[in-house]
């Protein structure tokens, strides 16, 4: 029993620690990035970038989910693009998945970040 209570005080806090990490984009966006590819197989300039991040409400704050985003998308603008719970390859500890827009500051005529 005392094991038992070992695991689960581990568990708990390793959740709590856990930042958001980076994941599959959902389907939908790679359906939509089909709209930028020529016939040759190439993109069309202008393609913006996606990226997804599992996370939990309860365990990680807004600004952590939009630092990470902000790594992967330093010089561009970035939007949030959509939430979903189901159907993604997170984890039990974080499955919530945010999909991130990012374009470059040119296209977008953006100065500032609109991400939460």
């Amino acid at each position: 029993m005392a094991h038992a209570v070992v695991i689960l005080a581990v568990v708990a806090v390793s959740a709590c620690s856990s930042l958001p990490y980076r994941t599959s984009v959902p389907r939908s966006v790679q359906w939509e990035l089909e709209e930028y590819r020529n016939p040759d197989g190439t993109y069309r300039p202008g393609r913006p970038q996606f990226y997804s991040y599992c996370y939990s409400e309860l365990f990680n704050t807004p600004k952590e989910l939009t630092d990470e985003a902000k790594r992967d998308c330093p010089d561009g603008a970035l939007t949030l693009h959509d939430r979903d719970y189901f159907w993604t390859s997170c984890s039990v500890q974080q499955p919530q998945r945010a999909t991130f827009t990012c374009t470059s500051r040119q296209q977008s005529g953006d100065n500032a970040s609109s991400a939460e």
